[in-house]
């Protein structure tokens, strides 16, 4: 008998040292959007990013094991935070 259980994978995240940045909000919007439309098409990611705090945004991963593919560089990347090296594997 085959499960019809579906797992996803949920990544939220703050932007770092998103108060010394003007304009976060519009700025995170338009480079999520391109992200978005990258990630979709890759497949990477189910839905496009969402904004879901001033500088909090999510994404469900299309599937769990993708999850790396957004973690964190690429992602941050994409949305321009300034991350130190030592700490760019944080998510604040």
């Amino acid at each position: 008998m085959q499960s019809t259980v579906s797992l996803y994978g949920v990544l939220i995240a703050d932007v770092v040292a998103s108060r010394s940045t003007p304009d976060l909000r519009s700025s995170l919007n338009d480079k999520l959007r391109i992200a978005s439309i990258a990630q979709l098409d890759e497949q990477l990611i189910r839905v496009p990013y969402a904004v879901t705090g001033g500088d909090e945004f999510q994404v469900v991963a299309a599937r769990l094991e993708r999850i790396p593919k957004l973690l964190p560089g690429s992602t941050l990347r994409v949305v321009g935070s300034k991350v130190p090296r030592r700490g760019a594997r944080q998510l604040h």
